[in-house]
């Protein structure tokens, strides 16, 4: 909770925010015995509630829900290992919109978006000779915007700029790829990283 406090010692405007997080993860034998395929699946869910009230609400009440499948999965295959990562969500963003006695009308009616975030990498590690080791990855990424990316409306006095959100707005995704490369000795290690990523 975060109150804004007026000169005159009056709590002006009330910014509050209550999440909930459960991750639950497990991993399980190889299958086909060792040297199988071998890693952890999960399921994670969130939740939280904002509300702003005040006249430096800047966004609307809203209710974030999340729930996400995941499994990063690792195969080895002699002198590389292969990896290679899925997740799953769903995500709900809901405002309230305006309350019924505002004066002044900035979030419309009340309303939902729905998304369906889904990601992927996939992976490349070889197997540590003389100290070295290299690696490669690629991968696709969605994320649900945030409930201030949809429904903001007003000035942000704290950041002095005027906030808008687009209710229209999509899924962002990225693409990235990564090389490595490292030596370790007894002492001393030297690591190397390539990466790039790009953003829509």
């Amino acid at each position: 909770r975060h109150q804004e406090v007026e000169g005159s010692g009056e709590v002006g405007t009330t910014f509050d925010s209550q999440g909930r997080a459960i991750r639950l993860q497990a991993r399980h034998a190889p299958w086909g015995g060792a040297g199988g395929l071998e890693g952890v699946v999960g399921l994670q869910a969130e939740s939280m509630s904002f509300s702003a009230l005040g006249e430096e609400a800047f966004v609307p009440g809203t209710r974030t829900r999340s729930q996400a499948l995941f499994t990063l999965q690792e195969l080895a295959l002699g002198a590389a290992t292969l990896q290679a990562g899925v997740r799953l969500e769903r995500v709900r963003v809901a405002s309230d919109g305006d309350a019924a006695d505002a004066t002044e009308p900035r979030f419309g009616p009340a309303r939902a978006r729905d998304f369906s975030p889904r990601s992927l990498s996939l992976g490349v590690r070889s197997a540590a000779r003389q100290g070295w080791q290299a690696s490669a990855s690629v991968g696709r990424t969605e994320r649900a915007p945030a409930y201030y990316e949809l429904f903001a409306n007003g000035l942000h006095i704290a950041t002095a700029a005027y906030e808008q959100g687009d209710p229209r707005l999509g899924l962002e995704r990225s693409h990235h790829a990564d090389l490595g490369l490292q030596w370790r000795g007894q002492d001393q290690w030297l690591k190397l990283n390539l990466f790039a990523m790009q953003f829509s």
